[in-house]
């Protein structure tokens, strides 16, 4: 099962508007500035001219022997991807060269480009299942790890377009199918990877981009792992240039196949970070689910925590994707938050066997990432308080459908579901804060989760879900005043 979590740029957006540090995005993007720490490292593996290189063999539609116009069989096509994952594991491009159709066509490229980003990404497991054929289509089911990062196996969908090439078979094409999130070489084969203490970090961006968020996580790690024991050493960040390659990375339909309007970047909405639940599992909501299909949605979420749980509900290979747009429209104290408030739900996600109630997975991790943002409370809950004001305020804590993207508005919601958690903290402590998520993570459904919530807060805290909500509801009214 894979779960994922979310989290929207647009309450950021505005706190940081206010003070001038985020410009409204009516262009698509901007230059990140980076600087290179010292332990820091950039790699690829393969050769750099290998997509140009002439091919060693001749490309043909038809073999010359007596069956060469018959289509291919399961077997063989199966054969044919091992013989290529063995090559690609045991960095022997020769080999990985000879299955691809034609290496100077722009898909024979994208495919060595793929090597290239697999060997950077240091993947250490690739095994494919039996393939579905229809015609020369072959899709295909690939189980993979990469090394020092997952230690579980990620699993996603491929299909490969084959032709016979003498007497045997070669791939045409490599790429994306079905639901379920692509693997990242297939996703991005131009990607770079940048490595630092405790960051790997891969995609299409500038290179300066993938530095600066490189040292995000560097900074940020060490602090996470004194709020949550068990942080993992180091942690997966995607950067993909553009909205296809987002899509792909987490598995999500394109807009005209959803039936989505792409929709425009244009002002930043008021509000600052809230999360938004893709789908809902550890550190971010239920499972997975929900995202919705279309670019509108993508776009007013700036990050995204997915990956699958094993066997007893903990995390074991989760990866941050960026958005394109959302994240790099974001100031540099936005990117620091939104990337810190994503290591929270990696490290909860990690430890922690299921997921609490989305209000206390989001509201922990806001109340993380903002604990980094320096900025005063009456700037970063301005949206809130001004619902407290207007009466839109809710006056019952989130429940996950006010916190997905779909909601239409998620300032409000996730930055009420920040009160609730900061109140718990100031009350009880950041010892007993912890231990709620802990004791409070389900297994089950979003209702199993809450109901496993408030029978933690009587165990844990010695107070109930009413009780909380009389002292959330005090402190929205006293922020107001």
């Amino acid at each position: 099962m894979s779960r994922r979590s979310s989290l929207s740029h647009r309450v950021l957006a505005a706190a940081l508007t206010a003070l001038g540090m985020v410009g409204v995005a009516t262009v698509a993007g901007c230059a990140v500035p980076g600087s290179t720490p010292a332990t820091s490292s950039s790699e690829s593996f393969g050769t750099a001219g290998a997509s140009t290189t002439a091919p060693t063999t001749t490309t043909t539609t038809g073999g010359t022997t007596a069956d060469a116009g018959r289509p291919a069989s399961a077997s063989e096509v199966s054969a044919l991807l091992t013989r290529r994952a063995a090559a690609l594991l045991a960095g022997d491009e020769q080999e990985f060269r000879a299955t691809v159709a034609d290496p100077r066509s722009s898909s024979g490229r994208r495919q060595l480009d793929g090597y290239d980003a697999a060997r950077a990404l240091r993947l250490a497991r690739l095994e494919v299942e039996n393939p579905t054929l229809t015609g020369d289509l072959a899709t295909v089911v690939v189980h993979y790890r990469l090394d020092g990062l997952d230690t579980g196996d990620r699993e996603t969908r491929l299909a490969y377009r084959v032709v016979r090439l003498g007497d045997g078979w070669a791939v045409v094409s490599e790429e994306p199918s079905g639901p379920g999130a692509s693997a990242p070489w297939v996703a991005m084969p131009g990607l770079r990877v940048h490595r630092t203490k405790h960051a790997v970090v891969a995609g299409t961006v500038p290179q300066a981009s993938l530095v600066e968020y490189a040292g995000i996580v560097d900074r940020a790690r060490p602090e996470m792992h004194r709020h949550w024991p068990g942080t993992p050493n180091q942690v997966l960040v995607l950067a993909p240039a553009t909205a296809e390659q987002a899509d792909a990375l987490l598995g999500r339909p394109r807009a005209a196949e959803s039936g989505g309007v792409k929709g425009s970047d244009g002002a930043i909405g008021s509000g600052g970070v809230d999360g938004s639940g893709g789908a809902a599992g550890p550190g971010g909501a239920a499972e997975s689910g929900g995202t919705a299909g279309s670019a509108g949605a993508r776009s007013e979420v700036a990050a995204t925590t997915e990956g699958p749980a094993g066997p007893d509900g903990r995390a074991t290979g989760d990866r941050i994707v960026l958005d394109p747009d959302a994240y790099t429209r974001l100031s540099a104290v936005g990117r620091d938050v939104v990337l810190t408030h994503e290591l929270a739900h990696v490290a909860v996600r990690s430890s922690v066997p299921g997921a609490p109630a989305t209000w206390l997975a989001e509201g922990y991790a806001d109340h993380v990432g903002y604990a980094r943002a320096g900025l005063g409370d009456g700037v970063l809950l301005a949206p809130l308080i001004t619902a407290v004001r207007e009466g839109r305020a809710p006056t019952e804590l989130p429940d996950t459908s006010a916190l997905q993207p779909t909601s239409g508005n998620l300032e409000v919601p996730y930055l009420a579901a920040w009160q609730a958690v900061d109140l718990i903290a100031q009350e009880h402590g950041e010892e007993a804060l912890r231990e709620l998520v802990r004791a409070a993570a389900s297994t089950g459904t979003a209702a199993d989760a809450e109901a496993r919530t408030d029978a933690a807060l009587e165990t844990v805290l010695g107070s109930s879900r009413e009780e909380l909500t009389r002292a959330w509801r005090q402190r929205l009214e006293t922020l107001a005043r």
